[in-house]
């Protein structure tokens, strides 16, 4: 699959209550990448929740910007 031959390391973050990106859906997604992260963000704000509440999952993002080593699948 095209994606597994990417060497690029990938984040996906779900938030609870999205409708119009679910977290089941973006995890698959990003599954299919050799190098993947997931977070799950419990908020209360649906897709809006990348918005609204920064401080909740910007750490997560932090991290991962910050990964010397990442694990391969």
């Amino acid at each position: 699959m095209f994606f597994k031959n990417l060497e690029t390391k990938v984040l996906t973050m779900g938030f609870i209550d999205d409708l119009l990106y679910p977290d089941d859906q973006v995890r698959a997604l990003g599954e299919r990448f050799k190098y993947h992260r997931h977070f799950f963000v419990p908020d209360n704000v649906g897709h809006d929740g990348f918005l609204l509440n920064f401080s909740t999952w910007a750490p997560n993002l932090y991290h991962f910007l910050n990964l010397k080593h990442f694990k391969r699948k």
